[in-house]
This record gives structure tokens, sequence and C-alpha cells, in this order.
């Protein structure tokens, strides 16, 4: 029995401390309207998604992500300029998709070009999925937004 214990203190604190994938929509809960753009698999990743982006009642926008078939517990995620078969720069920093979900609120470009959900929504361009922050080379899931999409 005085073996079994570590075991099972082991066992309980990484159930507590593992990721909660909630398989709900990223989207947050106030969001007056909203849009969905799909997230495709590159390279035989098995990553797919989808983007949602929602307008907040000041206008700002909220972009959430959400990761089917993920099997790392973070991902980069950016916005690029431009559709997803064009090799462009990052308009846009989001938070990490951590436990294959993240939120970012958004107010401004990297460059401080301020944006709102409306300029999202006619945004040209595109997001990526990287594979892990020590590879960002590796790109598991792109897919268009805004005068982009299908």
């Amino acid at each position: 029995m005085k073996k079994l214990a570590p075991v099972l203190l082991l066992v309980i604190a990484l159930s507590i401390s593992g990721c909660s994938k909630d398989d709900g929509d990223p989207a947050k809960p106030d969001a007056l309207e909203s849009f969905n753009f799909s997230l495709n698999p590159v390279n035989n990743s098995g990553v797919s998604g989808t983007v949602t982006i929602s307008e907040k009642a000041n206008g700002n926008a909220t972009v959430g992500i959400k990761l089917n078939g993920s099997t790392t517990r973070v991902h980069p995620a950016f916005i690029y300029y431009g559709n997803d078969t064009q090799d462009t720069e990052i308009a846009l920093t989001l938070n990490e998709c951590e436990c294959e979900t993240s939120i970012t609120e958004v107010t401004q470009l990297d460059n401080g070009t301020k944006i709102t959900y409306q300029g999202l929504k006619a945004f040209n361009g595109h997001v990526k999925i990287h594979l892990s922050p020590e590879d960002l080379e590796t790109v598991v899931a792109k897919g268009n937004i805004g005068v982009n999409a299908n």
C-alpha cells in the first residue's frame, strides 16, 4: 500500500494539470456578430480547425481558434497578409493555441495600424498554425480569412 500511494498521487496531479479540451466555440459569449473560417491540414499534419472572428460591443474583434487533431500542447498562430498560397509577412501575432484553443482580443495589427471587427472581416489575409514555438518553419494548418475566404 505504501508503494501505491505515491503512484496514485502522481496520477491525480497529472490529471489536474493536463489540458482541458473544451469542445465549445472559442468566440466570446458577448459577441454581437461572428464569422467562421476553416483551417485545413498542411504537410499531412492531421490538424484542422476553425477561426472565429467575433465583434464585441465596443467594435473591437476577438479572434478565436479551435483546433482538431493536435498532438502537441502549444501551437503559435499568426494572421498573415495575402492569401494562403503566398509567402507573406505577419500582420498580427495571435495568442498561442494551448490545449487546441486560442482567444485573442484585437485592436491593432503588429505594425500599430488600428483594426476593428469590420476591418478584420474584410481583411486580405490568412491564418497559419505552426508546429511549435521551437519549429516555426513547419505549418500544420492554414486557411484564408476575410476577402480571401471562399
